[in-house]
């Protein structure tokens, strides 16, 4: 099964969106990996302002139509079909 790139960005974007719309407190571990985490860092919350909460919100659905653009472009709206060889260049 071949997943076309399109699929992993809308998937992405759409989970962004709603991670970021409903979350309540941003942490530090949450801007940093998690392997580079301490245990300081997962309970120090960061100030967000909303401004800032709807520009990722609004970055993340930019995400979603990107993919949403690329799937239409490949014209792969099966997901679980095979979609051959993906050609990033053209």
């Amino acid at each position: 099964m071949h997943i076309s790139a399109g699929w992993l960005w809308l998937l992405g974007g759409v989970l962004g969106a709603l991670r970021n719309a409903t979350a309540k407190r941003y942490y530090k571990s949450d801007f940093n990996g998690e392997f580079l985490s301490t245990e300081e860092d997962r309970k120090t919350e960061v100030p967000m302002t909303p401004m800032k909460r709807w520009a990722i919100v609004a970055a993340c659905v930019v995400i979603a139509l990107v993919g949403i653009w690329l799937i239409q472009r490949d014209g792969n709206w099966n997901p679980f079909q095979s979609a051959g060889n993906v050609i990033f260049v053209r």
